[in-house]
C-alpha cells in the first residue's frame, strides 16, 4: 500500500487537473466485481476552494522529463519526487471505493523517460484494476502527448473517458511555455480517438470511450482573448465531439519571467464556463457571445450580454415564444422554458406564475412580456414572497392548533400510522372532506372542539384508491411515495392535495407548473430525490472487524429504500450495512439476500485494523488537493451542507495544509 508521504506528493501534483466528472458511462458491474458507473455522475465530498471530488485524482510520477514553464512538476524544478507501482494504485483504488470515498480513478503522469514508457505503465494500471481487481467503477486516463498510437488506441478499450489538454489556446504560447509538446501531439490523438469512437458507435459495441473524451486550457497564463478561447473550444466540440472543455484560470505557483506573476480571476474562469454552457445547451455561436478580439465582460453573464446587444429581439411573449427564443433570454434557463411549455398548455402565465416556477425574475423582467403586459404590479421575485404564497394556497398543519377553523366548525384529523396504506386509506376519505387535515406527527396538540379520527390501515380501501391513480395516471403512485418520504409535518397534506387534483381532473396534473398544489408536490419531491442522490456520494463505509462494511447516516428524509439498490448493484459481491440512525433501521446485504431490520439509535462497531489508516490516507488525500491559492467555503457549504458532516472522515480532525 503508498504511504501518506508519496500519497501527499503525487495527489498534490494533480490537483491543477480541473477534470472532476465521473458522468456519462453507465458501465454495468459483473458477476464477482465491485462497482459501476453512474451516468449522471456523483460528487463524493468538496474542498474548500468548492471544487468537487469525485475521483481519486493522482500521477503515477512525478518524475518529469519535460519542462513546460507553468508546470510545478518541471524537469528542473526543485521540488519532492515520488512515484507509485500500479499494484500500490490498484490497492489504494480498491481500498477507498469499498468505502464509498470516490468514484473512480483519474490518473496522470509525468513524462517519467519517455511518453512510450509511461503511457504503458498507466495502460497496464487500468487494465489491472479492470481484469485483476474485477473494478467495474469509473477510470479516466489523462494521455501522453508523443506516445505510440497503439498504445493510445489499447488504453480507450479499457478506460471511461481520455483526456489530451491542448493546456494553451494558441500553437506560439504552447511553444513559448511548453517547448517540447507541439499542437499535433494533442490533436492527433484526440482525431484518432474521436474515430475509433465512430467506429464503435457505428459497430454498436460502445466499448471505447463510452464517457468520451475532454480537454483543458489554461486561461490567463498567456495573451489569448476570451473569443480565442471560445471559438478554439467551439472548433474541439464539433471537430473531436468533446463532452467537455474545462478551464482552468492560471495559478503562478512557479515564478518565470515568461508567465504573469499574478493570479487570473475566477470570474473570468467563471464567464468562460458560462458561455461553455451557452454553447453546449442554448444553441449559441461563439461569435455571438464574444465579438472577435475581445473577452467576456465581467458586469454580467455572457448571456445578458448577447441580450443587451440585441434588444431588437425583444421583448419575448412567454406565452407563445418558441423554445429557441425562451432559451436566449436572460434568467431562464433550460428546466425553466421547459417547464414554461408545459406550463402554458393549461392556463396563459403571468409574472406571479414564473416566480413559483422560479425563473429570476429580476434579470428576465426586462426581456418578456406575460399576456401582452411588461411591468409587475406586486414583485413576486422578491426571496421568499413566492414561497410563501404557494404554501398559504395548502391546508398547512400547525402543532398547537390542529382542528381550529375560522367559522367554528368541526375540523376532521385524520391521524395515520405513518405508512403508505395509512395514508391511502385516509385519503380514502380526505379526498372528499373539503376541509381536513392529515398527518402521522404524533406531537399535535388538538383543538377543543376537534374530531381526530385514528386511521387504521384498510387494504381493500388503500386497493381502490391505488386503482384509480393506476387508472388514471400510474406515475403518480410513485411520486406520491416520494412525497410520504419527506421529514417535515406536512408531507400528508402536500400528497393530499396533489392527490385531489387528480381526482378532479382525471388527468396527469405534473405539468400544470402553475397550479400550487403541483408546484408544492414536485419541490417536496425534488427534496427528496436530490437528498438520496448528495447521499449516493456522502455515504461513508467503515469496515469492520468481521469484514462487514458499515455505513451510519442522518437524512432528513426517508431515504435508505431509495439508496440501497444502488449500493447493492455497485457492491454486489460485498457485505454491507447502511443504518439510518435517526430512524433505528438498517439495510443489510450479504451478496446474496437483503434484509430491513430495526436497531438501536447507537450501535457499537469494532472497526477493522486497516478502517484508521485507509480514513487517515483519505484525509491526508482531501487536504492535498485543495487549492489554498483559490478558496471558496461557502460554496463547499452550498454543495456539502453541514448538516452532513457528522460521518464524513474528511471533516474531522485531520492534516491541516498552511495557507
Amino acid at each position: 500500500m503508498i504511504d501518506a508521504e508519496r500519497l501527499k506528493i503525487l495527489t498534490e501534483s494533480a490537483k491543477y487537473d480541473v477534470s472532476c466528472s465521473s458522468s456519462g458511462s453507465a458501465r454495468a458491474n459483473k458477476a464477482g466485481g465491485i462497482g459501476n458507473g453512474y451516468a449522471a455522475g456523483i460528487c463524493h465530498s468538496f474542498t474548500p476552494d468548492g471544487r468537487c471530488i469525485s475521483l481519486l485524482k493522482i500521477l503515477l510520477s512525478n518524475r518529469c522529463s519535460y519542462n513546460c514553464l507553468y508546470c510545478p512538476n518541471r524537469a528542473d524544478a526543485d521540488v519532492p519526487r515520488a512515484s507509485a507501482t500500479p499494484e500500490e494504485l490498484c490497492e489504494l483504488v480498491m481500498a477507498f471505493y469499498k468505502r464509498n470515498y470516490i468514484e473512480g480513478l483519474f490518473l496522470s503522469s509525468a513524462v517519467e523517460r519517455s511518453p512510450d514508457y509511461t503511457m504503458e505503465r498507466m495502460t497496464d494500471t487500468v487494465i489491472r484494476l479492470r481484469k485483476v481487481y474485477n473494478f467495474n467503477g469509473y477510470i479516466h486516463l489523462k494521455g501522453i502527448p508523443h506516445a505510440d498510437r497503439r498504445l493510445v488506441s489499447r488504453a480507450a478499450r479499457y478506460v471511461d473517458r481520455m483526456s489530451y489538454n491542448i493546456e494553451l489556446p494558441s500553437e506560439k504560447s504552447l511553444l513559448l511555455l511548453a517547448p517540447q509538446k507541439s499542437k499535433e501531439s494533442v490533436l492527433l490523438p484526440m482525431k484518432q480517438l474521436a474515430a475509433e469512437k465512430r467506429e464503435d458507435a457505428e459497430a454498436k459495441k460502445h466499448t471505447v470511450l463510452p464517457a468520451g473524451q475532454t480537454t483543458q486550457m489554461i486561461v490567463g497564463a498567456s495573451p489569448e482573448t476570451d473569443s480565442q478561447i471560445l471559438r478554439l473550444s467551439e472548433a474541439m466540440y464539433r471537430r473531436f465531439s468533446l463532452k467537455r472543455v474545462y478551464y482552468s484560470a492560471y495559478v503562478p505557483v512557479v515564478r518565470h519571467a515568461s508567465l504573469p506573476d499574478k493570479c487570473t480571476g475566477l470570474l473570468r474562469e467563471h464567464r468562460l464556463y458560462q458561455a461553455d454552457w451557452l454553447m453546449r445547451f442554448y444553441g449559441f455561436s461563439a461569435e455571438e457571445i464574444a465579438p472577435d478580439g475581445e473577452n467576456l465582460p465581467e458586469a454580467y453573464d455572457p448571456k445578458c450580454a448577447w441580450a443587451l446587444r440585441n434588444m431588437q429581439l425583444f421583448p419575448v411573449e412567454v406565452n407563445t415564444a418558441p423554445l429557441e427564443m425562451l432559451l436566449r433570454v436572460p434568467g431562464i434557463g433550460t428546466m425553466g422554458a421547459y417547464r414554461i411549455l408545459k406550463a402554458r398548455k393549461f392556463a396563459s402565465l403571468d409574472f406571479a406564475d414564473l416566480a413559483k416556477m422560479r425563473i429570476v425574475l429580476k434579470r428576465a423582467k426586462h426581456f418578456i412580456t406575460c399576456g401582452g403586459k411588461r411591468r409587475l404590479r406586486a414583485h413576486p421575485a422578491r426571496a421568499g414572497i413566492a414561497r410563501r404564497n404557494i404554501r398559504a394556497a395548502l391546508p398547512v398543519l400547525h402543532p398547537r392548533t390542529c382542528g381550529e377553523r375560522a367559522d367554528g366548525a368541526i375540523m376532521n384529523l385524520y391521524l395515520t400510522d405513518g405508512t403508505e396504506e395509512g395514508f391511502f386509506t385516509a385519503a380514502f376519505r380526505a379526498c372528499t372532506d373539503a376541509d381536513c387535515v392529515v398527518t402521522s406527527a404524533r406531537n399535535v396538540q388538538l383543538a377543543a372542539d376537534a374530531e381526530l379520527i385514528d386511521v387504521q390501515a384498510d387494504a381493500e380501501r388503500c386497493e381502490r384508491v391505488r386503482r384509480f391513480l393506476r387508472r388514471y395516471d400510474a406515475r403518480s403512485l410513485g411520486e406520491i411515495s416520494l412525497l410520504l418520504r419527506r421529514g417535515c409535518a406536512t408531507k400528508e397534506m402536500t400528497a393530499l392535495g396533489y392527490l385531489r387534483l387528480i381526482v378532479q381532473r382525471r388527468a396527469p396534473v405534473r405539468d400544470m407548473l402553475a397550479h400550487p398544489a403541483v408546484l408544492e408536490a414536485m419541490s417536496e419531491i425534488k427534496k427528496v430525490t436530490q437528498e438520496a442522490h448528495r447521499f449516493k456520494g456522502f455515504l461513508r463505509f467503515m469496515e469492520c472487524s468481521n469484514g462487514i462494511y458499515y455505513a451510519p447516516f442522518e437524512p432528513d428524509n426517508d431515504v435508505l429504500e431509495l439508496l440501497f439498490p444502488h449500493f447493492a448493484r455497485r457492491f454486489a459481491a460485498m457485505p454491507f450495512a447502511i443504518h439510518d440512525v435517526a430512524r433505528q433501521k438498517a439495510m443489510l446485504s450479504d451478496g446474496r439476500r437483503r434484509m430491513l431490520v430495526h436497531t438501536e439509535e447507537k450501535v457499537d462497531i469494532p472497526l477493522s485494523e486497516g478502517d484508521q489508516t485507509m480514513q487517515a490516507l483519505w484525509k491526508e488525500y482531501y487536504a492535498s488537493v485543495n487549492i489554498a491559492q483559490r478558496p471558496h467555503e461557502k460554496q463547499m457549504k452550498g454543495y456539502m451542507p453541514v448538516r452532513y458532516w457528522k460521518f464524513l472522515p474528511e471533516k474531522q480532525e485531520g492534516p491541516k495544509r498552511p495557507q
